[in-house]
């Protein structure tokens, strides 16, 4: 019979609540940059067209994920000259 006072001991087989999801992840993403897949970049808005259109997609990305975020705001924080943002680029190779 079970007391009423003393902590059961759960167990739980589900990946995420385990952590061992993330760990996985973790080593993917590493064995990922080590093959030279993953690139991570600091971008900014110094007036290059490369620049820009990384902005833009980063724009696009965070307006996406947060859809209540107001564009003009996303647009003035993203586009500003003085700040600057740190993006994950994954190479894709087409065969």
């Amino acid at each position: 019979m079970k007391n009423e006072h003393s902590p059961e001991k759960a167990t739980s087989n589900v990946i995420s609540e385990t952590g061992l999801g993330f760990s996985q992840r973790d080593k993917n993403i590493k064995t990922e940059e080590e093959q030279g897949l993953l690139e991570f970049k600091v971008i900014r808005n110094d007036g290059q067209e490369t620049s820009l259109k990384l902005l833009t997609d980063l724009k696009n990305i965070i307006a996406k994920q947060l859809p209540k975020m107001p564009k003009e705001y996303i647009v003035r924080l993203v586009f500003d000259r003085k700040h600057e943002s740190m993006v994950i680029m994954k190479s894709i190779f087409i065969y």
